[in-house]
């Protein structure tokens, strides 16, 4: 065995080692979140009204948390898990309607979310072409998103809203493809916070397709 096929190979177990320590913590996260929702959907009535806000500043803070104490075990594993619950918890009672209203809208939403996934970080671990510098773009287009929604809040038009959820799952599409390279290359600072990326990414797409059911359902 020459020494460039050497280094290919421990090349290629450094990333498997790196994609193994990141993934590990996403389907953590991914299981926390689920047992969040389902918590949420046994006590919806916490989720009414003011006490609603003080989840989701909650949510925030834990995950402030988790960004500043990345380093500290086992106090990250803590802030991982209490922002992944809580980011499941404030959804509830989206899914509760949609359960109530057309549970195979939910069934249909999780099988395209993980058909949807997994072909996009196939997509990012093979393409040679390097997504690397589209950071500030997405960004751009993530405060957009962001203040269109807020927008939508007080115009409350459907047909706009169905416009934001097909934009925000092609924005975070493209997330998962940057943070999904950002692992593949090394380029993150502790496991946990890019596994964070990706949780969020997958989330939002989750929730794009979601809301895009649901509206051509309506």
């Amino acid at each position: 065995m020459n020494t460039q096929t050497r280094k290919l190979e421990q090349g290629a177990v450094n990333i498997n080692t790196r994609i193994a320590a990141v993934y590990k913590y996403v389907a953590l996260s991914i299981l926390m979140a689920a047992f969040g929702s389902y918590m949420g959907m046994q006590y919806l009535q916490l989720l009414q009204g003011m006490s609603y806000w003080g989840f989701v500043i909650a949510e925030f803070a834990f995950l402030i948390g988790l960004i500043i104490y990345k380093e500290k075990e086992p106090l990250n594993l803590f802030l991982l898990f209490g922002f992944t619950f809580l980011s499941g918890f404030v959804i509830a009672p989206l899914l509760a309607f949609t359960l109530a209203t057309d549970p195979n809208i939910l069934v249909n939403a999780l099988l395209s979310t993980s058909v949807a996934v997994g072909a996009i970080s196939l997509y990012a671990m093979n393409t040679k072409r390097d997504f690397s510098g589209m950071g500030k773009y997405l960004f751009v287009a993530l405060i957009v998103i962001v203040v269109a929604s807020i927008a939508n809040i007080f115009i409350q038009s459907s047909g706009f809203h169905l416009m934001l959820s097909i934009g925000s799952g092609i924005l975070f599409s493209f997330y998962l493809i940057y943070d999904t390279q950002n692992v593949v290359n090394n380029n993150f600072d502790h496991p946990m916070t890019a596994a964070v990326g990706i949780y969020l990414d997958i989330l939002n797409i989750f929730l794009s397709i979601l809301n895009i059911l649901s509206a051509s359902r309506d």
